[in-house]
């Protein structure tokens, strides 16, 4: 499975390990991801985590692959929930499976 993290240095600059989501697929962590990245950096993805970096309509449509989306702080704004719920599940938060971490994070696949 392909995971990828959108703009992890904003939830996390270095100090927790993504270790433990790595065991369950493909990842892949960009520190920040510009609009005009999205596609390239998140294409084949089957899960997407975000920050800051926007998930608009006309992106999402351009991603078949995405079964779930997170975000990695509170609220939903930066996800066009509409469009995301047209077949992709928007988790809100949970607790983060990575090791001595305290963030949210969304129930891990397989659980």
């Amino acid at each position: 499975m392909k995971i990828v993290i959108l703009d992890g240095l904003t939830t996390n600059p270095g100090d927790c390990s993504w270790e433990a989501l790595a065991a369950h697929g493909d990842l892949t962590v960009f520190d920040r991801t510009s609009s005009t990245d999205i596609l390239a950096r998140a294409d084949g993805a089957e899960i997407l985590l975000t920050n800051k970096t926007p998930l608009a309509a006309e992106t999402l449509a351009e991603l078949p692959a995405v079964r779930l989306i997170s975000v990695l702080a509170t609220g939903v704004n930066v996800i066009d929930l509409e469009a995301a719920t047209a077949g992709v599940a928007a988790a809100l938060r949970r607790q983060c499976p990575a090791a001595g971490c305290r963030c949210d994070w969304p129930d891990s696949p397989g659980r």
